[in-house]
């Protein structure tokens, strides 16, 4: 590596917030040959002492620890007026997020993947403080004398220029020329006229007379044209030189190009209206009341547009009145406490003009000195229409893989990504022979009514349902009648996410009304001299209209059936999971968040008590809703299977196991393509010995000893999912406990949860302090906080998987 080139060791301040990864750091600069000493510090007040008696070079930090920032450290070095570059280590933060805030001073970034070039960073960021140190002290001897001045050079886009009164060419420093971007030559004042943007011309030659007439204009800001089309903003400011009679005799300037300054500045202003109109086309109403002379409240116009109220005037007590009767008392109360808690949501119906439609509102309370309240501020939504929404798609996750109706699940190009077993029995063809296909390619035969599908597929398009009769072809050949509804699923927007379509067999119906029309063409035909036979014709018909009665009639309890199954499914999951009975009994202190997506979930907690060991484990499973429970069932079993029968004690051990026979009861080896499986993470408390074994698959283990949290990741691998030549093996780690220690385990939904200003997922660092911040409390407060904090994350936006989280304090 390349020697240190500095004469003295480089003067570092380390703050430490790496988790264990300073060390690191410490021997990759070690490793490059750099010369250098170092302090470190792990809160403000602890920086703040250190800059007191320490004067760093550079300093090296995160983007956050406990209670600041990068962005704080960085005003606090400048009010103490240390000018050492700061270099962000980003080990845990997003590149788009480093890279703005290079723009707020932070002078570079290193990632955890690019640490080697660390080294080179602090050099290059020493040389160019040594630069800019230079720059300042020139311009400070420039700025010291007239005659330097006369001969400003070029600094920071900034180019001077000169002219003689009367004269006809003005002289330009080289960054005038890269200004206006033209070759060096002889410039004209003509030509540099003609360069000023037509509409700025008349104003440019007016602070030009002031200035020869000696009453000097101060810095101007005007448009240059540099060609058809491009235009640039500039800042120019002159001196007069004067003879011996006091006339102006040449003007000295400098002219800045701040083009780049203008444009980020209308940038803001035009995201400031965006912002603006974006809240406006959100459809958020405010409002206030006002406790300081009785209740007064206050409403935006958005607010009385939801409500449909035109003239505008609504009192506290009115409000009540446009309230569903039901939910008065609930809204009076949610009022009530926001006066204590400093907080309130609340959902409720209002009628209007008939109608009753769903509000959602929020807000906060202001207080006085005393503590007294005095001001609830808050918004309000319509969320009618995704109530409606969401209702809907939570109806159709619920159905059930058993039906006797066939179930498909399109994507908006119309092939198929989910078909349930009763398709197959309508049709004889597989899930895996329709799924990725068009269904039509599959189903269409000889008899199959052509004209009928585009009309299906035009209806679709439009966002309307579809119900049709068509024959189609099952897969031995013969032709089956089928009875579709379609239905497109649309997102806020009304852009179609998903189609459902389920079918029903209706080839006896089809025969019946082939049966009847038969009929009565025959006693049409043979009316006048067949009597008999027309009773005998009559009593057949009768029959065959029973048999409709009694098909229509078992169609009708098929879909009691179908009902019954899904609730049945539901009270199925829930049943296997622990009660909360049984986990207080080995831990009295403790608590699970539990937040399935759907109402069935792929997400279960398991446990298990055997002598003085406690097994507790969080699984993840492939997918969610109906899908997700489904493999939930089998890992359930698979748990039950190696733990409780076979009796294993070994967290690795357990989950080597588990995965070979969750490949096995899937048969992944046959089919590569199916790579369902689980996250886990799996812990074994062993009260003999006061110690945890822990062992996870992409799951981790999160423990809170002394007030400090501890991260120990799981392996790399998940349990299932077929990967050919590959074995899975899974590390334990042994963890001393003391009285009092919390652990937590949990699944990927909560951490992975969009939300927040920017619409960024949870994240790891984020969860970490913020269990560290409820250790003080208890346990089932510590989960109401953690639900309370995802749901303020969350905001508006939809849940993206199921939650999981579990805490146990030992």
């Amino acid at each position: 590596m390349t020697q240190n080139t500095f004469s003295t060791a480089i003067r570092i301040a380390l703050i430490e917030d790496f988790h264990g990864e300073t060390e690191i750091v410490l021997r990759e600069l070690k490793d490059s040959e750099l010369r250098f000493e170092h302090r470190t510090a792990n809160s403000e007040a602890a920086f703040l002492e250190l800059l007191k008696d320490y004067s760093p070079d550079v300093i090296l930090t995160p983007y956050s620890l406990r209670g600041t920032n990068a962005i704080k450290l960085l005003n606090i070095a400048r009010s103490e007026r240390v000018e050492a570059p700061f270099i962000l280590l980003a080990f845990d933060l997003s590149e788009d997020i480093a890279i703005d805030l290079l723009a707020e001073g932070i002078e570079d970034y290193v990632q955890r993947s690019t640490l080697k070039r660390l080294p080179v960073s602090i050099r290059k960021a020493l040389s160019r403080y040594k630069t800019q140190l230079e720059l300042m002290i020139s311009e400070a001897r420039l700025r010291s004398s007239e005659e330097s001045l006369q001969k400003a050079q070029r600094i920071a886009k900034i180019g001077s220029w000169e002219w003689d009164v009367g004269a006809e060419y003005v002289w330009w420093s080289d960054e005038m020329y890269r200004i206006y971007e033209t070759e060096k030559r002889d410039i004209k004042l003509s030509e540099v006229k003609e360069f000023i943007h037509p509409e700025d011309r008349e104003y440019v030659d007016s602070v030009v007379r002031n200035d020869l007439s000696k009453e000097m204009s101060p810095v101007i800001e005007y448009r240059i044209l540099i060609r058809q089309g491009v235009v640039k903003h500039v800042v120019s400011s002159a001196n007069q030189v004067l003879n011996k009679e006091g006339n102006v005799v040449r003007l000295i300037g400098t002219l800045q190009d701040v083009t780049e300054k203008v444009l980020e500045q209308e940038s803001l202003q035009a995201e400031r209206i965006q912002r603006e109109l974006a809240i406006s086309a959100s459809g958020i109403g405010f409002w206030h009341l006002d406790f300081t002379d009785g209740v007064e409240a206050t409403w935006d116009d958005r607010c009385f547009e939801l409500f449909g109220i035109s003239n505008k005037k609504l009192s506290a007590q009115d409000f009540f009145s446009i309230l569903q009767p039901e939910d008065r008392k609930m809204v009076e109360e949610k009022v009530l406490e926001a006066l204590v808690s400093g907080k309130y949501k609340a959902e409720y119906r209002i009628i209007r003009g008939g109608e009753t439609r769903y509000i959602q509102a929020a807000g906060r309370t202001a207080f006085d000195s005393t503590g007294k309240a005095i001001r609830l501020n808050g918004v309000l939504q319509d969320i009618t229409e995704n109530r409606a929404t969401a209702e809907r798609i939570e109806t159709l996750s619920l159905v059930a893989s058993e039906t006797i109706n066939g179930v498909l699940i399109h994507e908006p190009d119309g092939t198929v990504s989910w078909a349930n077993k009763g398709f197959t029995r309508i049709t004889g063809y597989s899930e895996n022979e329709i799924i990725g296909k068009e269904p039509w390619s599959v189903v269409s035969g000889p008899e199959t009514n052509e004209k009928l599908i585009e009309l299906t597929y035009k209806k679709l398009r439009s966002g309307k349902p579809f119900v049709s009769d068509n024959r189609l072809r099952h897969k031995d050949g013969h032709s089956v009648w089928v009875n579709t509804s379609f239905t497109p699923i649309m997102d806020e927007s009304g852009t179609i996410i998903k189609v459902v379509s389920i079918g029903t067999d209706i080839t006896k119906q089809k025969e019946v009304e082939g049966l009847q029309s038969s009929m009565l063409e025959r006693l049409e035909s043979r009316f006048q001299d067949r009597t008999e036979e027309l009773q005998k014709t009559n009593k057949e018909l009768q029959e065959e209209m029973w048999e409709k009665e009694r098909l229509s009639d078992e169609l009708y309890h098929s879909n009691l059936d179908l009902k019954d199954s899904i609730l049945y499914a539901k009270r199925i999951q829930t049943s296997i999971l622990p009660t909360e009975k049984q986990i207080r009994e080995s831990f009295p202190e403790s608590f699970v968040l539990y937040k399935p997506r759907d109402v069935v979930s792929g997400d279960f907690y398991w446990h298990y008590k055997r002598d003085e060991r406690i097994y507790f484990a969080t699984i993840d499973c492939t997918g969610h809703g109906v899908p997700g429970a489904l493999m939930s069932m089998i890992a359930n079993e698979l748990m039950n299977q190696v733990i409780i029968q076979r009796k294993l004690t070994d967290p690795s051990d357990i989950l080597e196991l588990l995965n070979k026979l969750m490949v096995r009861t899937l048969r992944q080896k046959e089919d590569a393509n199916m790579r369902d499986g689980m996250d886990l993470s799996l812990c074994i408390i062993d009260r003999n010995t006061n110690t945890l074994a822990f062992a996870g698959a992409l799951g981790n283990l999160y423990l809170s000893h002394a007030g400090k949290i501890s991260m120990y990741p799981g392996t790399r691998h998940s349990i299932g999912g077929h990967l050919e030549d590959v074995r899975k093996e899974f590390e334990t780690k042994h963890i001393p406990l003391s009285k009092g220690d919390t652990v937590y385990l949990t699944t990927d939904g909560y951490i992975d949860q969009f939300g927040g200003t920017h619409g960024k997922k949870f994240m790891k660092k984020r969860f970490e302090a913020l269990i560290s911040e409820l250790q003080e409390l208890p346990m089932a407060k510590q989960k109401i906080q953690l639900d309370a904090a995802f749901n303020k994350w969350k905001g508006p936006l939809n849940q993206v998987d199921d939650v999981l989280v579990a805490g146990l304090r030992y």
